[in-house]
């Protein structure tokens, strides 16, 4: 499968296809078999700290469904494979609101913008709603005030955005916000402006900055340079920092030369880059991680807080298509990526800030205790098993073992084993 000319974000670390936030903020846009295959379109994979500090990952299969898995408990296992309230999408981006519920804006099959929150910190999800308006690439932020703003490309090719009327509140509807764009990625200056960076059509970047924080927008400002990616984050005093894919596909970096100032200009960075994600350490170092044009995996990072970067890229692994980086409770930076086999694997720091990571490992169809989508629960070996009112295994689990741990009964949960979920 191919990436298609967007990409996706990080979450939980610094999360979205569109900006990539500090984990401070808790928004992960632009983001897995986690169970199944993930599809691979610009920011299909996503991963985003709840309120409790349990990591969730949200990310879109090859049906178009949008799915999600999250820890059941901070820094822990896997609960397995859900559909998030039925959804389909094209693209995902995840944001925290003011009160910590979880909110995830996607683009429908049909280019429509959609979004689903939480009905509660770390619970479950509303359903799914229409935010207005069509897109093809979509970002999401955090005004100083607390409320939600997504942004994204329309398949006129034009920008626009649409904010909560209050923090965790409804939605004000689409405006316009400038014509001709590829791509955009949004993020918070330290006094709170939010910031956009997006190409135009010919690829020339541009930034644009709120007047004051939870306000009116300054006009463009061109950036210098040319870019098919692009990603930004906060440094740890403040300065915004952004990362791109040049369009001869070398990784630049460009940084504000003090916080919410004028930027140095381009400066280059070592390799070259289909796809790049950003994460930031618990001491505040910023890191970079991408999939090289040769397909495989390097990353690089900050020397030192707000510092300059290490002298060679690092291999980070084999061949990838789609890459995303959240952050633990306890600090340590995990990674999630799709292989060329659409199977999606995960990795975390030894310790926090550590430059040893744990081996790969796949995303069982479930974690033991966990539970694993209809009448079917999590045996010891990180299996599904399940039953019908017949006690014939399911035509959908054909794996599934006939010696079962639930069955509907019909319809009735087994009550030996009440977590179980009912047909």
């Amino acid at each position: 499968m191919k990436i298609n000319p967007c990409w996706l974000v990080l979450c939980a670390g610094l999360a979205a296809c569109g900006g990539d936030p500090v984990e401070t903020e808790n928004v992960a846009s632009e983001v897995a078999p986690l169970i199944g295959p993930a599809k691979l379109l610009p920011q299909q994979i996503a991963a985003l700290q709840n309120a409790d500090g349990r990591l969730e990952l949200f990310y879109i299969k090859n049906s178009g469904s949008l799915n999600h898995n999250w820890q059941m408990s901070p820094n822990g296992a896997w609960s397995g494979d859900f559909q998030l309230s039925g959804g389909f999408a094209k693209q995902i981006a995840v944001a925290s609101n003011a009160d910590g519920r979880l909110e995830v804006f996607y683009i429908g099959l049909n280019d429509a913008v959609l979004h689903n929150a939480q009905l509660a910190p770390n619970s479950a999800w509303g359903g799914e709603g229409a935010l207005g308006g069509f897109a093809k690439q979509i970002a999401v932020a955090r005004n100083q005030d607390g409320r939600l703003e997504v942004f994204y490309v329309g398949t006129d090719n034009n920008i626009y955005h649409n904010a909560q009327v209050a923090p965790n509140g409804q939605w004000g509807g689409e405006a316009f916000m400038g014509p001709n764009a590829t791509q955009i990625a949004v993020a918070k200056n330290t006094d709170g402006r939010l910031e956009t960076f997006y190409m135009h059509l010919q690829n020339a970047i541009f930034h644009r900055r709120q007047v004051a924080p939870n306000s009116v927008w300054a006009a463009e400002a061109g950036m210098g340079g040319f870019a098919k990616r692009i990603r930004v984050a906060q440094n740890q005093d403040g300065r915004l920092e952004t990362f791109y894919v040049g369009t001869n596909d070398a990784i630049f970096h460009n940084w504000e030369l003090t916080p919410g100032g004028n930027f140095n200009g381009e400066v280059g960075l070592l390799g070259s880059a289909k796809e790049l994600v950003l994460g930031q350490n618990l001491d505040g170092r910023l890191q970079i991680f991408w999939i090289g044009t040769d397909g495989n995996m390097y990353t690089d990072s900050q020397v030192s807080p707000n510092g300059g970067w290490g002298s060679s890229q690092v291999s980070f692994g084999g061949n990838a298509n789609q890459i995303a980086v959240g952050r633990n409770q306890d600090g340590r930076l995990e990674f999630f990526y799709v292989t060329s086999a659409d199977a999606i694997l995960h990795k975390a720091e030894v310790s926090p800030n550590s430059s040893s990571w744990t081996s790969p490992v796949l995303f069982p169809a479930c974690s033991v205790g966990g539970r694993c989508g209809g009448c079917v629960v999590c045996n010891d070996f990180s299996t599904c098993e399940c039953s019908t009112i017949t006690g014939c295994a399911d035509p959908a689990h054909p794996t599934c073992n006939t010696a079962t741990l639930c069955s509907t009964h019909g319809g009735v949960a087994n009550p030996q084993d009440p977590g179980c979920d009912m047909q």
